[in-house]
C-alpha cells in the first residue's frame, strides 16, 4: 500500500491508522503485551465508530487480535500478571479449553459481535472467525457432542451466510466429520461411543438442523448429505 493511499484513508476515516496498524500487526509474531494492547485499543475504538462498514472492519480486527492475544497466554499463567488482569477485563469473552491447553474466545462472544455487524461488509468474515476459532472442550468422538459442535459452528455459518465464501469448505467439513464418526462407530468398539436408546434424542435434532442448514445454501451438498444420513440412520 503506497503512502498516498494511506493519506487518502486517513482523510476519509480517522480510524484508518488503527485498522492498518492492526492488519499489519497480525502478520508477524509479537509478545502478549503488544497483542493485548492492540486488541484493547481496537475494542475501545469500536463504540465510537458510527460508519457501518468501518464498525464491521474494526470488529473483525478486534476478533482477530483478541484471538491472537488469548493464544499467547501460557497454560499456567491464569493467576499471573499481566495475564490475570487481561482475563478479568474480558471475563465472559474468554474461556480456557483444556484439551487444546489454551485460552480462546467463546463462540457466543463472536456470534454476538457478528450479529451486531450483520449488515456490514465484514459480517461473513466475522462468521468465519467463529468457525475457525472452534469450540472449547473435546467430544472424543461422541456423536451427539460432535454434531452439536458442528451445528453450533458450521451450521450457524451456513444459516447466517448461505452464500458465503466458505460454504463449500464448511460442507466438506460436515461431510468429513460425519464420515469419520461413522468409521469410528463401525469399529469393533463402536458401541462404546454410541447407544441409540439413550443418544438419539440428542443426535437426531442436531442432524436435522445440519441438514436444513445445508439445504438452505442451494449448493451441491450431496456427499455431505449422504454422510449425515448414514450417521442419522443409526437412530430409529
Amino acid at each position: 500500500m503506497g503512502p498516498w493511499v494511506v493519506l487518502a484513508l486517513l482523510a476519509q476515516d480517522p480510524s484508518a491508522t488503527l485498522e492498518q496498524r492492526a492488519a499489519a500487526f497480525l502478520q508477524g509474531p509479537h509478545p502478549f503485551d503488544e497483542r493485548a494492547t492492540v486488541a484493547e485499543e481496537i475494542g475501545a475504538a469500536i463504540s465510537g465508530q458510527a460508519d457501518l462498514d468501518a464498525h464491521g472492519r474494526l470488529t473483525l480486527l478486534f476478533v482477530r487480535t483478541m484471538r491472537s492475544a488469548l493464544g499467547a497466554i501460557p497454560m499456567d499463567a491464569r493467576n499471573r500478571e499481566p495475564y490475570r488482569a487481561f482475563l478479568q477485563r474480558h471475563q465472559g469473552e474468554a474461556v480456557y479449553s483444556e484439551p487444546a491447553g489454551q485460552w480462546m474466545l467463546t463462540p457466543d462472544a463472536i456470534w454476538a459481535l457478528h450479529d451486531a455487524n450483520r449488515a456490514s461488509a465484514s459480517a461473513e468474515s466475522i462468521a468465519w472467525e467463529a468457525v475457525d476459532n472452534g469450540m472449547p472442550g473435546e467430544c472424543e468422538g461422541y456423536p451427539p457432542c460432535e454434531l452439536a459442535t458442528l451445528d453450533g459452528l458450521d451450521g450457524e455459518y451456513l444459516r447466517r451466510h448461505p452464500g458465503g465464501a466458505h460454504v463449500a469448505e464448511v460442507l466438506r467439513r460436515i461431510g468429513d466429520t460425519c464420515a469419520e464418526l461413522e468409521r469410528l462407530l463401525s469399529a469393533p468398539n463402536g458401541h462404546e461411543l454410541f447407544n441409540p436408546v439413550s443418544d438419539c434424542v440428542d443426535l437426531t435434532p442436531k442432524a436435522n438442523a445440519l441438514e436444513a442448514a445445508m439445504r438452505g445454501t442451494g449448493a451441491d451438498a450431496s456427499d455431505s448429505m449422504r454422510a449425515l444420513a448414514t450417521l442419522r440412520g443409526r437412530c430409529p
